[in-house]
């Protein structure tokens, strides 16, 4: 990709970019909105990143996007927070404990525990796309090289994603055949060594100037996180797609939805 970055300031000239992202725009990274950790309902007893949100992701044809960590022992857990209590009411730190006695854990007082990617991937089966947001939070690759043994002979359609620019050059630096995102918060673009396959930004901060020059250079650009019908409307004025929760897209609604949602 030939987008350049000055500082923290996109540069405002266009430059065309190369076929990899011309089918970014054509795969199902634009094609559908994305689950944001799974299709969750914490009253229906699935909550975020459970397999139960997962399941639901797959009955109804949506992409899930979800939130990887690494355990004590060097696994990967799918948890978004790095505290245990929001989720699990336990104190403690998701590093500070190993795999098994993470997946002891019940979410939110329901039946679901914390799984692992592997069990993720086993469930899913490449029955929907997965989107992957990795959370280091040891300043070297571990978490990005067990997340790739781990997608190691998966055949499903895989995206990964995260707010730190260092894990973009790691996996960068380790070939990953997957197309690799870059997060960010504040209304300019930071400069990243590794100019990324596709970017994701706060949908509170659309519209900015940023966006606009990013998707006329002809880059792809994703909205987290929509939480209602009108601000996917709004949102998808600006962005070539968002990630979603808290309802569920209709095509009667929306310019695309999953295969199934209607029928959900």
């Amino acid at each position: 990709m030939s987008v350049r970055l000055a500082g923290n300031n996109l540069l405002r000239r266009r430059v065309p970019m190369p076929a990899p992202a011309d089918r970014l725009h054509r795969s199902w990274l634009t094609a559908a909105p994305i689950a944001h950790r799974g299709l969750h309902d914490r009253a229906g007893g699935r909550p975020e990143n459970t397999l139960a949100a997962f399941a639901r992701c797959c009955e109804l044809g949506f992409a899930a996007e979800l939130d990887l960590r690494l355990s004590r022992d060097g696994e990967v857990v799918v948890f978004h927070d790095r505290s245990l209590r929001r989720l699990t009411g336990r104190s403690g730190r998701v590093e500070d404990r190993t795999a098994a006695q993470l997946g002891a854990l019940r979410i939110h007082g329901t039946e679901e525990r914390v799984p692992l990617l592997c069990e993720v991937l086993e469930l899913v089966e490449g029955r929907v796309p997965l989107l992957l947001e990795l959370k280091p939070q040891a300043l070297g690759p571990a978490l990005e090289r067990a997340v790739l043994r781990a997608l190691h002979g998966y055949r499903g359609e895989v995206a990964i994603q995260s707010f730190k620019r260092r894990t973009l050059y790691h996996l960068d630096r380790s070939e990953t055949p997957h197309a690799v995102g870059h997060l960010w918060r504040r209304l300019t673009v930071r400069r990243s060594v590794v100019p990324p396959a596709f970017y994701g930004c706060d949908v509170r901060a659309l519209p900015i100037g940023a966006v606009c020059r990013l998707r006329a250079a002809g880059a792809v650009v994703l909205a987290w996180t929509v939480r209602s019908p009108e601000e996917a409307r709004a949102a998808l004025d600006h962005v070539d797609n968002y990630i979603f929760e808290h309802f569920v897209p209709e095509a009667a609604a929306h310019p695309f939805s999953a295969p199934r949602a209607a029928a959900g």
